[in-house]
């Protein structure tokens, strides 16, 4: 449900790439801008992962609003799959776009 693999994917890839000196020699991650993207990125992925598994605990307890809670989390994990991934695309830069 909302593609968690995706989202976690993106998020391990940032940490491993922000954890590295860029251009100033300082580590990426200690920029302010890098820092918001990665605990957005951090918190939405704990949140979506939640979501889905109170979803699943409801409809596994057959509770009514089970429904509702099920596309609740579908639609707040596949918005958030897209952000995280955006915003990787953001942290990463044109290093996203090379072969390395």
């Amino acid at each position: 449900m909302g593609g968690g693999g995706h989202r976690q994917a993106c998020l391990d890839a940032c940490r491993r790439y922000t954890a590295s000196a860029g251009s100033s020699g300082v580590p990426l991650s200690d920029h302010q801008l890098i820092r918001r993207l990665l605990a957005d990125m951090i918190v939405n992925v704990r949140a979506a992962r939640l979501l889905c598994l109170r979803a699943g605990w409801l409809r596994d307890q057959r509770d009514p609003v089970a429904f509702m809670e099920t596309m609740a989390a579908k639609y707040f994990a596949s918005t958030m799959a897209v952000r995280a991934a955006n915003d990787a695309v953001q942290i990463h830069g044109a290093n996203g776009m090379s072969d390395e």
